[in-house]
């Protein structure tokens, strides 16, 4: 982040330097009494500040590009902690319910545990009982008296059968009452284990929102300044290609006026600008098609033809050569004026055989193909044009339009 930082005022400081507000009035130079060699060293200062110009721009779509593509993995991010805070939502509904129907259970526990302590308080009566039974009886030590005592036999057996039933009511009573005091232990000690473990998954819950909320927002603001920034770099790169363009026009301008000086007359006929063989080797037309680098739709201000690296290049027609050097995309560039306002350009070449502000005879070798600048393998780019305009080179080297 400090790096693109750094980047940042790099390029807005050097924008500020270089003169991005370049105007019309500020480059408009006045040629009228200029010779071709003061006004090729214009065109030349004028190429050095739109290269310069060029790379800054290039910074900035970077930028731009590096601060839309964070934007949208901060997007990203904020849809999924949406998603996490929706189940978490969904999470404590469900929890909610759980406690309600937890409550309700507890209810008819603690109706249950009433019920146990009456069951225990009559069976404590009836133990009670048993033992006031048992002291009026006496023990086992006073059974013996008690049965032997009988009247007669069938007495008898019901002493030992009153006896016999004595003793076993009074395990029973016994059993229930410890069963009974069990149960109601393990209820009481279960609704307070739920009810701890209950609250303790609602406050975990709620720390756990409350965090990814926290996230929420602040990954939404840092999607509003990222927003904000990309807002201010494309209003800064559209004032940045005006410019740009300003200073190509300024450069077109300037090219025209070496018709004022030089004798050249447009034959009407160009030559093929390579060896006859490649002029079927068409590889992009003049107009719009899918670019190459970006894979959007774009304009094409030319014809490429496909040759292999050190092919000779030649003069479409005699004219001044009026850029001789690097330009921008089209890399080691010539431009030639023909006169009657026609002008050739021949990009992306491997190196060039002629200077600014020279000569040149239809058919001369001018330089060699390359790939060069914004190019994709070695090819010749060609552009005409009329009256400082773009036009189909087509009609120009022989090509069906």
């Amino acid at each position: 982040m400090k790096h693109l930082k750094k980047l940042i005022i790099a390029v807005v400081c050097a924008g500020a330097v270089t003169g991005f507000c370049v105007t019309r009035p500020n480059i408009g130079i006045q040629t009228e009494a200029l010779t071709n060699a003061e006004i090729q060293s214009q065109i030349n200062s004028l190429n050095g500040k739109a290269d310069k110009a060029k790379k800054e721009l290039s910074d900035l779509k970077a930028l731009v590009s590096s601060q839309k593509a964070e934007e949208s993995n901060i997007s990203a991010q904020i849809e999924n902690l949406n998603h996490e805070i929706a189940l978490i939502d969904e999470q404590l509904f469900l929890t909610e319910s759980l406690i309600e129907q937890f409550e309700e259970l507890t209810a008819q526990q603690t109706q249950q545990i009433a019920e146990l302590e009456k069951e225990i308080e009559k069976e404590q009566r009836m133990l009670d009982d048993m033992i006031r039974m048992s002291f009026e009886y006496g023990d086992f030590g006073n059974a013996f008296e008690f049965i032997f005592s009988a009247e007669d036999f069938s007495d008898l057996l019901s002493r030992i059968d009153l006896i016999s039933y004595h003793l076993s009511y009074n395990n029973k009573v016994l059993d229930n009452y410890n069963n009974s005091l069990i149960s109601l232990e393990n209820t009481k000690a279960e609704y307070e284990r739920s009810i701890a473990e209950m609250n303790e998954y609602m406050e975990q819950q709620k720390a756990l929102q409350a965090e990814l909320e926290q996230k929420q927002k602040e990954a939404e603001a840092r999607r509003q300044e990222l927003l904000a920034s990309v807002e201010s770099y494309e209003s800064d790169l559209a004032v940045k290609q005006a410019a740009i363009n300003e200073l190509n026009n300024e450069v077109k301008r300037l090219a025209a006026m070496f018709a004022k000086e030089d004798n050249t007359t447009y034959s009407g006929i160009f030559q093929f600008p390579l060896p006859a063989k490649y002029r079927s080797s068409i590889t992009s037309y003049y107009g719009y098609r899918k670019d190459p680098f970006t894979g959007q739709t774009a304009y094409h201000n030319g014809y490429d033809f496909a040759a292999p690296k050190g092919t000779e290049i030649y003069a479409a027609d005699a004219g001044t050569v009026v850029i001789a050097g690097w330009n921008g995309g089209y890399g080691n560039c010539v431009t030639i004026n023909h006169g009657g306002g026609i002008m050739s350009l021949y990009g992306h070449a491997s190196s060039l055989n002629v200077v600014p502000g020279q000569q040149v005879k239809k058919g001369d070798v001018i330089a060699y193909v390359g790939t060069t600048g914004r190019s994709t393998g070695n090819h010749l780019h060609f552009t005409v044009y009329k009256n400082g305009n773009l036009t189909d080179p087509a009609p120009y080297i022989g090509l069906k339009v």
